[in-house]
């Protein structure tokens, strides 16, 4: 029973994100088809996805139907640019309508993208009256790692120090899409980054120069990691798993466990656990913890006695003391982001996207976008985790970054039909059939085949990790080994 009702809620989540997906698609297609009927053009299709239809109905003289191919979507327009090698249709049906204004192409392609960011600000609305969950690590800006022997380390950087800019860009999180301290390290260029932080026990800010992470060479079908620095952001010392057959588990640690001293000394986050575990040497911790009484009846201290251990796989780990746990992502709270912000940290981080990707000296390419199965992945573990409040904030992101998209220049885009427009408005007369039909088709099938290399890189992702070995533990005699997965303390 538990495995049907564990197969039912993944089967929801799918539908889910599929809904999310296509409701995107509807309304940016909706914008170009309201927009036709209003200026009196020839409706011939609305097809969600590409390919030969797999459902399709005719209704008042418009066909509709939902392709093979999940990658977006049409509204079939014939006195727009041609696009009969793609979309289908007849050519000679299209030569007999009347022809529009440049102005009518402009409203019509223009529509799209303003519907778009119309949702976009719609579902920002719904996001700043009821909320997203936040977590303590994504609005840490506290460094709680440091690689040893790097170039972080050697530059000063230390744990328990506060970031307060990349560079010139001030920070307010770890993750976060636009002023976070990984995207911003990200979107930056040269071989150093300039760190503003207020050090471990200091009160004034000081500037270090970090060489940022030397990235390794990967294949054209190898993601690779982005550009980053040697740290880590700190979460709170809350547990979130242990280890099976662990030194935690035995000691009777449990997941939701806040550490809030160990030796007596206070803790406030994981990273402040990790020195005495590292050199205690195989000798017995008190462990304090804080932990929640059931129908949330208040919280109860509890004295633990821990004994660190060296685990017998994987063979990285064991020369290094361990407890068998993994740290949460800390506290969860809810939070309003006004429309305002959440639009312009949307809107900042494409712009960055495309700057980084189209000056020389950066370090991000094509390979580090994201496609359907990306962003697929994205709102299932959002749907998963924190259900639709965490996903509609995803989703704010997505439709501003599908508007922007749409507006550039480039054939078969909104933002090249407004060029062609505004060029046949200059000159006096439209382009070569024949031509746009060449150019708008070279252009559908760069575009799709962009879109494939980007699924074949996100599936590898998904699918390419491999097993990972298994943490096991030494156990007392008469007790088997209990194999887990790594933990991270």
């Amino acid at each position: 029973m538990d495995a049907l009702i564990s197969i039912g809620k993944v089967a929801l989540t799918i539908f889910e994100v599929v809904l999310l997906f296509n409701l995107m698609i509807v309304v940016h297609e909706l914008g170009h088809y309201w927009a036709a009927k209003w200026r009196g053009l020839k409706v011939d299709r609305f097809q969600i996805w590409f390919g030969k239809p797999l459902w399709h109905k005719e209704v008042n003289g418009v066909k509709w139907g939902l392709g093979w191919i999940p990658a977006g979507g049409f509204v079939a327009l014939p006195q727009m640019a041609p696009m009969e090698t793609i979309e289908g249709g007849d050519a000679s049906q299209r030569d007999a309508l009347p022809k529009i204004s440049p102005l009518d192409k402009i409203i019509v392609a223009f529509a799209g993208p303003l519907f778009s960011l119309l949702l976009a600000v719609v579902l920002a609305v719904i996001v700043n009256l009821v909320g997203t969950p936040m977590y303590t690590a994504e609005k840490t800006t506290t460094v709680g790692w440091v690689a040893e022997d790097s170039g972080a380390e050697e530059a000063g950087m230390q744990r328990g120090d506060k970031i307060l800019k990349i560079n010139d860009t001030p920070v307010d999180g770890w993750y976060a899409s636009a002023g976070g301290v990984m995207s911003e390290v990200a979107f930056s260029e040269g071989p150093t980054v300039d760190v503003t932080v207020i050090p471990v026990g200091q009160t004034e800010p000081v500037v270090r120069t970090v060489p940022v992470a030397e990235k390794e060479k990967s294949g054209w079908f190898d993601r690779g990691m982005v550009r980053r620095l040697e740290i880590d952001g700190a979460v709170e010392a809350v547990v979130a798993g242990v280890t099976k057959g662990g030194p935690a588990e035995r000691a009777g640690m449990l997941a939701g466990d806040r550490v809030v001293a160990v030796n007596d000394q206070p803790i406030e986050y994981s990273y402040q656990v990790t020195p005495f575990v590292d050199e205690s040497e195989g000798k017995e911790l008190t462990i304090t913890v804080s932990r929640k009484l059931p129908q949330n009846e208040g919280v109860v201290l509890q004295t633990l006695k821990v004994t660190p251990q060296q685990p017998l796989s994987p063979e990285v780990l064991t020369e290094r003391y361990m407890l068998g746990l993994g740290w949460g992502a800390g506290e969860r709270t809810i939070e309003h982001p006004s429309v305002g912000s959440q639009i312009s940290r949307s809107a900042t981080a494409i712009f960055k996207m495309f700057g980084a990707l189209l000056s020389p000296t950066s370090d991000v390419g094509v390979k580090d976008m994201g496609g359907p199965v990306a962003i697929g992945r994205g709102f299932y573990a959002m749907l998963s985790d924190d259900g639709w409040m965490k996903a509609l904030a995803l989703a704010v992101l997505i439709n501003v970054n599908l508007a922007i998209l749409n507006m550039m220049p480039l054939p078969v885009l909104d933002g090249g039909h407004i060029v062609m427009a505004i060029g046949e408005w200059i000159r006096k007369k439209p382009m070569s059939g024949r031509v746009l039909e060449v150019v708008q088709t070279g252009f559908a099938i760069a575009l799709l085949s962009l879109m494939a290399y980007l699924t074949i890189l996100d599936t590898k992702s998904f699918f390419g990790g491999g097993t990972r070995e298994p943490l096991v533990f030494p156990q007392p005699e008469g007790v088997e080994e209990a194999p887990s997965e790594a933990a991270a303390q």
